[in-house]
C-alpha cells in the first residue's frame, strides 16, 4: 500500500466520522420528533374545538327554533310584529 493508509486506517476514519457526526444526527433526529409531536397535539386540539363548536351551533338551532315556534304560536302576531321581531334578529 502506498501512502501509509492501510484498509485498516481507512475503517479508523470512518468510524471517528460517524463519531463526529453523530450528535448532529441526534440532535436533527430530536428536533423533528418535538416538532412531529407538537404538530399532533395542535392537530388534536383543533379537533376538539371544532367539535365544540359543532355542539354549540345545534344548541344555537334548537334554541333558535324553539323560539321561533313560541313566537309564532302567538294568535294575534301582526305581520307589523313579526317584521319588528325579524328586525331585532329574533326570528
Amino acid at each position: 500500500m502506498r501512502g501509509g493508509v492501510t484498509p485498516v486506517g481507512i475503517i479508523f476514519l470512518e468510524k471517528e466520522m460517524i463519531y463526529r457526526l453523530m450528535p448532529y444526527v441526534i440532535g436533527l433526529f430530536l428536533c423533528v420528533a418535538c416538532y412531529a409531536l407538537g404538530r399532533a397535539h395542535c392537530e388534536v386540539k383543533i379537533v376538539k374545538q371544532k367539535g365544540e363548536e359543532i355542539i354549540k351551533e345545534v344548541e344555537v338551532i334548537k334554541y333558535v327554533e324553539k323560539e321561533k315556534e313560541r313566537i309564532w304560536s302567538k294568535p294575534n302576531a301582526s305581520r307589523d310584529e313579526l317584521i319588528s321581531l325579524f328586525m331585532q334578529d329574533k326570528l
